[in-house]
């Protein structure tokens, strides 16, 4: 069957998205024929912000995860990688609300991926793409049956569906260090790259 991922910038230019949706491209070359851009919307329905006036922890004007999905489910019944400068929120069991890499609904064949918690830090242009490709490829590796594992791919990288709490785990990282994005790679260890695939 003949599938395609289709890349949604939510308020944030395609220009710079180009190298990473070409990194795609080859990574999952077997899984889609076609990946190409769509227009995603100029502004955001206000709705989709979260609630004003949180603590300093949380975040304000965020993108409420459901929301996204709610927005994103009826455009298309091909797999869509959507891509936002802003956070993506989710309230934990808590209580408290969190700042999201990227979310996936494998059901539904969606993902968002925010590039919100990397630009928090003193990251180079090139450093920004590369980290902001990981998680992408994390989130899409989700869509084609991918789960959570650290598997090392070379001298201190890890494969890029590790989840950013192993990371943290095996490499003893506080929540904070930017060190966690400089330890996952951007190729997928061998038995990612040979995975079969059940729909």
């Amino acid at each position: 069957m003949n599938r395609e991922l289709l890349v949604m910038p939510l308020e944030v230019e395609t220009l710079g998205l180009t190298k990473i949706v070409d990194h795609l491209s080859r990574i999952f070359a077997e899984d889609y024929p076609s990946i190409k851009f769509i227009p995603g919307p100029r502004e955001l329905p206000q709705s989709f912000t979260t609630e004003k006036g949180l603590s300093s922890y949380c975040v304000k004007d965020g993108l409420g995860v459901q929301n996204i999905f709610d927005f994103l489910c009826p455009l298309s019944f091909s797999d869509v990688l959507a891509i936002t400068e802003k956070p993506l929120i989710k309230r934990g069991e808590e209580g408290l609300l969190y700042s999201l890499g990227g979310i996936c609904d494998v059901n539904l064949r969606k993902s968002v991926v925010s590039s919100f918690n990397i630009d928090k830090y003193k990251f180079t242009a090139e450093q920004r793409t590369q980290h902001l490709s990981m998680i992408c490829m994390h989130e899409v590796g989700h869509l084609n049956g991918l789960d959570h594992h650290l598997r090392e791919i070379g001298e201190k990288k890890y494969c890029p569906m590790a989840s950013p709490e192993q990371i943290r785990t095996a490499l003893e990282l506080s929540r904070r260090d930017s060190k966690i994005y400089d330890a996952a790679g951007l190729e997928f260890c061998e038995p990612c790259r040979n995975r079969n695939f059940v729909f």
